[in-house]
């Protein structure tokens, strides 16, 4: 009998979810992907300028990073687009 290895899948986010999960607009994240900070983040659809999928390792990586050079990384409780009552 053939043992077949079964392993999860890497977790993927939109461009959408890093953004609210950071505290970004959608377009600092397209920036961030244009300047690599996501490096293994993928389009789905080459041809369109949207559809994302980026590794939560990546962002994972990238807080990491920025959090070990400033010392800390804030992360917003609420995202960007909720109006303070």
């Amino acid at each position: 009998m053939e043992m077949v290895l079964v392993t999860e899948p890497d977790e993927f986010l939109t461009s959408v979810e890093v953004a609210m999960m950071l505290g970004v607009t959608v377009n600092t994240i397209g920036r961030w992907l244009k300047e690599g900070y996501f490096p293994n983040a993928y389009r789905i659809n080459p041809r369109s300028r949207s559809h994302w999928r980026i590794p939560k390792k990546d962002v994972d990586a990238f807080i990491e990073e920025r959090t070990r050079r400033r010392g800390y990384f804030y992360i917003p409780t609420k995202s960007p687009d909720t109006k303070a009552e």
